[in-house]
């Protein structure tokens, strides 16, 4: 027998030896039954109703500050201007002095003075003396006979007068209605002063009287009925209010 023959056989007898341990293993196997559970000697076994056995200690030390629907908890330190004040000036002073205050004119009480014309029965009254020039228009002067305001105030309403061109009548009063008095034949002429319409301190009734043949008006502060119906006139009515005639206001 040679060595290649004995290898041979030594390779045969382990896989015999080989296979009868995988046999007896099999067989011993099946002789404990036709189920046989596993189990690993490893891990831990498996149970479904497990609970941790700790709990953990850990608490958040701190809460929010804020609320969704909650109002903003911080307030700003500082309110804000509701106007905006410069913290700066100009820094150069006006060189002009400011100007004086405009005087006011005082209220005057002006004379009310009276032209007669002879020839067209006309008597005119005014407050801007002309001696002069009305006498070259055929007038004479007759003095003042009142004394009135340069101009109108609160209680003293314009003194109108109104002329006639066909009659040369003139008539004053201080119910300015042009068109009533233009359905007369009446025109307005200008503003002679003004006149108080209630009765004031140291005033007196200013009488119209009024001719009834001619047409022409006169105005006074005295009152004498007798000595002007001499001269065909009537007394009409109350004009307003006025102050006597100063003595210095004598004709001429």
């Amino acid at each position: 027998m040679n060595l290649s023959t004995l290898s041979n056989h030594k390779h045969i007898l382990i896989a015999a030896v080989m296979a009868g341990v995988l046999i007896a293993a099999l067989v011993s196997f099946a002789s404990g039954g036709k189920q046989h559970n596993l189990t690993c000697s490893f891990g831990p076994s498996y149970n479904p109703s497990y609970q941790p056995s700790f709990a953990p200690s850990y608490q958040p030390s701190y809460a929010p500050s804020y609320a969704p629907n909650a109002q903003p908890s911080y307030q700003p330190s500082y309110a804000p201007s509701p106007v905006c004040q410069p913290s700066y000036g100009p820094s150069y002073a006006p060189t002009t002095k400011p100007g004086k205050p405009r005087k006011v004119k005082k209220l005057k009480s002006v004379p009310l003075f009276e032209y007669d014309n002879k020839k067209n029965t006309e008597h005119i009254y005014t407050i801007y003396r002309n001696d002069k020039g009305y006498q070259k228009a055929g007038y004479t002067s007759g003095g003042c006979v009142a004394q009135i305001l340069d101009r109108p105030l609160k209680d003293a309403l314009p003194f109108n007068h109104y002329q006639n061109p066909k009659t040369h009548d003139s008539i004053y009063t201080v119910d300015r209605n042009d068109q009533a008095m233009a359905s007369k034949g009446y025109r307005f002429a200008r503003e002679e002063g003004a006149i108080y319409t209630k009765k004031r301190v140291g005033t007196k009734k200013l009488y119209e009287y009024a001719n009834a043949k001619t047409g022409d008006h006169r105005y006074t502060v005295k009152r004498d009925d007798k000595k002007m119906k001499k001269g065909g006139f009537t007394y009409s009515k109350s004009a307003g209010f006025a102050k006597k005639a100063p003595k210095s206001c004598a004709k001429k």
